[in-house]
């Protein structure tokens, strides 16, 4: 079984279930919240990184895209790098990051199945579809 895990800090927390019962969350959540309470939207995807890490099993290789979301799993990763078997990456720059935080860097060819892959999307609607970036990276997504 594969899993690709896209990350859209609007979408951690969501409402689930039904789409009337989303668009009512969607319309009953406050449009300015509090200053108190607001999550700038660094804080948002380190939020949405560290969510993605509930898919991530021991022994597993895990495929990461790009971007800053992505940079934030990475931080979140390195906590259980002893876990994991390594992790391919799409990207240059998150390759670094996984160097930098002591993940092994497998090959993306001589890795096998990777289960899980992990990416940041840069809007999620309502319906919680996805829209990705540019496309810097597509070639090796």
């Amino acid at each position: 079984r594969r899993v690709r895990v896209h990350v859209a800090p609007e979408c951690v927390g969501s409402a689930a279930g039904s789409e009337s019962r989303a668009r009512n969350a969607y319309h009953a959540r406050p449009r300015n919240p509090p200053a108190e309470h607001a999550m700038s939207q660094d804080d948002q995807k380190r939020l949405a990184g560290r969510a993605a890490m509930r898919y991530v099993q021991d022994g597993m290789i895990v495929g990461v895209g790009t971007g800053s979301t992505v940079a934030h799993f990475i931080d979140a990763l390195a906590e259980r790098r002893a876990d994991i078997e390594g992790a391919v990456s799409s990207s240059e720059q998150s390759s670094r990051l996984l160097k930098e935080r002591g993940i092994p860097l497998l090959d993306l060819n001589a890795a096998g199945e990777i289960p899980l892959y992990v990416d940041g999307a840069d809007e999620c609607d309502g319906h919680k579809c996805l829209i990705k970036g540019g496309g810097a990276a597509l070639t090796r997504e």
